[in-house]
């Protein structure tokens, strides 16, 4: 059944604009105002160095707060008039964070509101204390609090117990002895709350202040599950991608499958304009990618809960969830046979989970030949350049040391002889240094990222076809060098079903591999521990001087059975750390700008590359084929 209600969309739109722009909303930030995501690298850096723990930062919906070692800040800061100034309240927020007293939350609204408060302004108290010049930062911020806190008709006032501390601080800054950290945190609080218990709380007021946010007492991205069934879940949305606003508290929905199934019947509507959350019915998708029609409706949603599901649509609504404990761990594995048991590490507990996870090696298909063949002659003119390249370098010559004879001397051999024959013994007489053509002697385990992430677009071209190009160029360029190189791919749906897809095994001809990159489709999410610990044993296995596992990934560490956040990068780390203990370097090479936030911690600084086009993977590769070489 089809409606047309093209002409009673118009009309909606219309009154829902001009309700908008009568009554409106908040006008945008100033030019003045400073933007997180514009300032997160140099703040990141601060706050890791200040505190000297692994901090990530979170866009939080007001004005955030600590949570372990995720701060959460706002999206953007715009008290004061200059930028420099709006600046250093982030700077502030940040010392202060580091400051806090982790502590219980109370589940009472009111008693929560006074220990947010009471430890709020004693990390304040305690920030000023190490940073002297931060006084009268905090003092301008509180003043700017004071000011818009001022009962008026309308206006949003302060709650007693902010206005107390705010004022106090304003007097105190440079000590408190009733309230400062040398007083138990108890006796803090009871103490504020006698000083304000005869005071009125105004009808409109804010139980939220920037200078010292608030507390949370689990991980942001758990809630209270309910569950509508049974069954294993989860893929992820691909298509067109939009931004959605920062949630801190997400409660998920675990759904059975089965339920898709038996869809009732309800009416397809061309345009969404309004609105729901879930409430426990299912109704069909049409899997079409029209989620910029429905952009506006869609950021009214509160966004409180979702739902995971295997159902494929063409859109992506994003926001940055941290899933530590989102879903529990799924018993069935999706692959036949026994697999291949692998160790995983726990950070937490400092341990391993001794054969966790199964990878299943599977050969990918060669069905679709002539794409290798239109790839490279869509990209001939950089395959020549490349080509070009690898000549110069099977031309070029390199110094041999102690060889019997050659054009020059080799010094550190004529000193050790000398040593050798003042000792009384017959020196070598390999004291001459040769240059020779060397072919390279690498080992090279190319690891691709094949999860549902690469799916999606970056300056309008598909991570995936980027990375498959690259990887076909790189190899053809080589020649016959690209037969010793093995190449993979890599997905997961929970610790018992990682597929490593195996695209070319080292020792065999390029050209009869390369008809299977064409087939590669994205699919599961990113297990990478696992698969880096598979790639290492088969790296192992093989004789050469230097060895390097190669990993082309977005960066971020996932998958539907805990394998988020914090576990999976202590996971991925510590597989790293397992490589360069056999001799093997690894290097990841990301697309995705969002990699710079996880990669650092997962490989160190120097390990990896975030490439801010999609274009320079292919060059990115090259260069490290050189290094290796050198």
């Amino acid at each position: 059944m089809n409606f047309d209600l093209d002409w009673e969309l118009g009309v909606f739109n219309a009154l829902r604009y001009g309700y908008r722009k009568v009554f409106g909303k908040e006008e945008g930030p100033s030019p003045e105002a400073v933007h997180l995501d514009a300032e997160k690298g140099r703040l990141l850096v601060f706050a890791r160095a200040l505190t000297g723990l692994p901090i990530e930062f979170r866009e939080a919906e007001t004005v955030g707060g600590r949570q372990g070692n995720f701060f959460l800040l706002p999206t953007s800061i715009d008290l004061f008039d200059e930028r420099v100034e709006n600046f250093r309240v982030y700077l502030l927020r940040i010392v202060q964070m580091a400051s806090v007293e982790l502590v219980p939350v109370p589940g009472d609204p009111a008693e929560r509101l006074l220990v947010e408060a009471v430890t709020g302004y004693r990390s304040l108290l305690r920030s000023v204390e190490e940073f002297p010049s931060l006084a009268g930062l905090a003092r301008r911020v509180a003043a700017v609090h004071l000011d818009a806190g001022k009962e008026q008709a309308g206006a949003v006032g302060l709650h007693p117990v902010h206005r107390f501390l705010v004022t106090r601080l304003a007097e105190r800054i440079r000590g408190d002895a009733e309230l400062g950290t040398g007083m138990p945190l108890a006796q803090a609080v009871a103490y504020v709350s006698r000083q304000v218990r005869r005071e009125s709380i105004p009808k409109k007021h804010t139980t939220e202040l920037l200078l010292w946010g608030r507390l949370y007492e689990r991980p942001l991205d758990t809630g209270e599950k309910k569950k509508a069934g049974d069954g294993e879940i989860g893929t992820t949305p691909t298509g067109t991608e939009i931004k959605a606003p920062a949630r801190e508290n997400v409660n998920v929905i675990q759904v059975d499958e089965e339920a898709w199934k038996k869809k009732a019947f309800a009416p397809q509507i061309e345009k969404v304009e309004a609105l729901e959350e879930f409430n426990g019915s299912m109704k069909a998708m049409d899997g079409s990618d029209e989620i910029e029609a429905h952009e506006e409706a869609m950021r009214d949603l509160n966004l409180r809960e979702v739902i995971r599901t295997r159902e494929r649509t063409e859109s992506i609504f994003k926001a940055d969830l941290m899933l530590e404990n989102m879903a529990a761990d799924a018993a069935d594995a999706e692959e036949d046979g026994v697999g291949i048991p692998y160790d995983e590490w726990d950070g937490r507990k400092r341990a391993y989970r001794k054969e966790w996870c199964r990878v299943y090696p599977r050969e990918a298909r060669a069905d679709q030949p002539q794409w290798a063949e239109e790839a490279l002659q869509r990209h001939r003119r950089t395959l020549r350049r490349m080509e070009e390249r690898w000549r110069r370098l099977e031309n070029e010559y390199r110094a041999r040391p102690r060889q019997t004879d050659g054009p020059e001397i080799d010094l550190d051999a004529v000193v050790d002889a000398y040593t050798t024959m003042r000792a009384g013994h017959t020196p070598s007489e390999r004291l001459y240094v040769r240059p020779v053509r060397e072919a390279p002697d690498t080992a090279i385990e190319i690891l691709m990222d094949l999860s549902l992430s690469t799916d999606s677009y970056v300056n309008d071209y598909r991570v995936l076809d980027v990375a498959r190009e690259s990887v076909a160029l790189f190899c053809e360029s080589l020649g016959d060098l690209a037969d010793d190189i093995g190449i993979a791919g890599f997905s997961s749906n929970t610790r018992h079903a990682c597929r490593y897809t195996v695209i070319k095994r080292a020792g065999e001809p390029w050209r009869k591999a390369r008809t299977r990159l064409g087939a590669l489709e994205p699919e599961g999410y990113t297990r990478i521990g696992p698969a880096l610990r598979h790639g290492t044993a088969l790296l192992d296995k093989r004789r050469a001087r230097r060895k390097c596992l190669l990993l082309l990934t977005d960066g971020k560490a996932s998958d539907y059975d805990r394998y988020e956040g914090r576990y999976g990068i202590a996971d991925v780390k510590q597989a790293v750390r397992e490589a360069g203990q056999k001799g093997i370097i690894v290097h990841a090479l990301a697309i995705e700008s969002s990699g710079k936030d996880y990669l650092p911690a997962m490989l160190g600084h120097r390990n990896y590359q975030i490439l801010p086009r999609p274009d320079m993977l292919v060059d990115a590769l090259s260069d490290l084929f050189l290094r290796l070489q050198h």
